[in-house]
């Protein structure tokens, strides 16, 4: 009963919480019920909600009217599991996180006890459960995907990249966002976080953090080498530059992390291999077209007959402790590993710069924006909670001393600013030190931001991988099925192109 609601969550909470009261009050058939707007107060939600909910309970022949305003008890209704506003149980947020527990990370995951902690002390009736998965980022989407598939209300909600927006959407596994507080939140960030963050003009996702990739170099190391920035003006000056970094030991000075910064990496090689310019509409990354060939090859070279390049994975605490020990030359990177540097004494050892394009092309950095997402099959009682809970989280981080507390347990959000307001464009909200240079650099990069292509499509390459952890992990069967899903829904079929390009293999012929 009721299922047919489900795509109208408010209203079939309301119906929910109705029952409940009913139950709870012991109304007897032909009892009257309170008035819509006693009821509209009792389950905090709008005179319009209440009305909807009665009507529906009405043509289920649970309630009836006597008059135009008098609504009685025409029949007992089944028990339906229910949280009405004002009863003791509490409402549940569940969260899933992947952090393993290395001496590295327990920094981090102090750090979110200590928010969570926060929050439920602010919110007495608002219990957050956390679910922890394996540390690998691919059984964690694995797992959303495949609860949401099944219709399950767990996650109550996560985080996603803009370029997952598309898919969640299209698949109806995301509800729209529109709770007043959150709207509220969302008129102080940038329009252009908003805008990327909804779909036909609706939120569908809360913007948290926003950030653009970048080389950040070691000054020392190059200066020995008699290098400096001009190693990342083209591709051509990068490749001899590498060649002046090559290890004692010939190992490759070039370090590219696995999985989804590889892919993100060579979508910006190939991007500037177009010659796109950041005015132009972003261009849909064709994988195995005439750019990809080239930059492919170029990597391909770098990797195989010079190298200059190997794949290592690498975690962001690995970066950083790369660059600090002097073990790093350069790494390609985004806010989170800058923002991490900047806490440190030792910033003004360390170089911003481009990533190289080909010779006279336009530079560019690829921007990413960050957002949380609701569960379209959780009841509003769980994600109005969920998002109150991010917005408060990034208000602590952001506005109020979470700065601090970030410092202090050395984990930082991305550090490019999503308020409008240009004083909030600082690091850290403006608490953290910046090396000189850096303000004017990270201005100029930001000039050539590029938002994710349309349909760039980085997250499809690793959809295979994600079909397999969903079927090792959960034993589903009907492999197939599932796989024949993904591929309608990604519309394109899974490239071995990229993965060989890093197993030796020839890519192209």
């Amino acid at each position: 009963m009721f299922q047919h609601l489900m795509k109208k969550p408010k209203v079939h909470d309301a119906v929910t919480n109705l029952i409940g009261f009913i139950s709870d009050k012991g109304l007897k058939i032909g009892a009257k019920l309170p008035p819509i707007r006693d009821l509209s107060k009792l389950l905090d939600v709008s005179t319009y909600t209440v009305y909807c909910a009665l009507n529906e309970l009405k043509k289920s022949g649970i309630v009836d009217n006597a008059g135009k305003k008098v609504i009685f008890l025409k029949s007992i209704p089944p028990k339906i599991r229910q949280n009405p506003a004002g009863n003791t149980g509490k409402s549940r947020i569940s969260l899933y996180f992947r952090d393993s527990f290395d001496i590295r990370k327990i920094n981090s995951i102090l750090l979110r006890h200590k928010i969570n902690e926060m929050f439920m002390k602010a919110h007495k009736n608002i219990q957050i459960e956390e679910i922890q998965l394996n540390e690998s980022l691919l059984s964690l989407e694995a797992s959303v995907i495949k609860n949401l598939l099944l219709g399950k209300t767990e996650p109550t909600g996560w985080e996603i990249t803009q370029a997952s927006l598309p898919f969640y959407h299209q698949q109806k596994l995301i509800a729209p966002i529109r709770l007043k507080s959150t709207l509220d939140y969302c008129r102080k960030l940038r329009p252009e976080c908003v805008e990327k963050a909804s779909i036909d003009n609706e939120l569908f996702m809360f913007p948290i953090s926003r950030s653009f990739s970048f080389m950040i170099y070691n000054k020392d190391i190059f200066a020995k080498r008699g290098l400096d920035e001009k190693v990342f003006d083209n591709w051509k000056s990068f490749e001899n530059g590498l060649e002046k970094l090559r290890t004692p030991a010939n190992e490759a000075p070039f370090i590219i992390n696995n999985g989804l910064e590889t892919v993100f990496m060579l979508m910006h090689w190939i991007i500037q291999q177009g010659n796109y310019s950041p005015l132009e509409t972003p261009p849909k990354i064709d994988w195995l077209g005439r750019e990809a060939e080239i930059a492919m090859k170029y990597f391909h070279r770098l990797a195989f007959e010079k190298n200059l390049l190997c794949m290592r994975e690498l975690s962001m605490e690995d970066k950083i402790i790369g660059l600090l020990t002097n073990e790093l030359p350069f790494t390609y990177v985004d806010g989170y590993v800058a923002g991490a540097l900047l806490s440190s004494k030792n910033t003004e050892k360390f170089g911003i710069a481009f990533v190289p394009a080909p010779e006279n092309r336009k530079k560019i950095s690829l921007g990413n924006l960050r957002g949380s997402v609701v569960n379209i099959h959780a009841p509003s009682n769980e994600t109005d909670p969920y998002l109150d809970y991010v917005r408060e989280r990034e208000e602590w981080i952001y506005l109020k001393d979470g700065s601090a507390q970030y410092r202090k347990f050395n984990k930082f959000p991305a550090p490019y600013s999503i308020f409008k307001n240009p004083s909030d464009d600082k690091f850290m909200s403006g608490i953290m030190p910046m090396p000189s240079g850096w303000l004017k650099k990270l201005a100029e990069l930001e000039e050539n931001i590029v938002w994710e292509p349309a349909g760039s499509g980085w997250e499809k390459i690793l959809l295979g991988e994600i079909i397999d952890a969903i079927f090792k992990k959960d034993g589903m069967s009907d492999f197939q099925t599932m796989k024949n899903f993904f591929d309608r829904t990604y519309e394109i079929k899974y490239s071995d192109s990229i993965m060989q390009l890093f197993q030796g293999d020839k890519v192209y012929a």
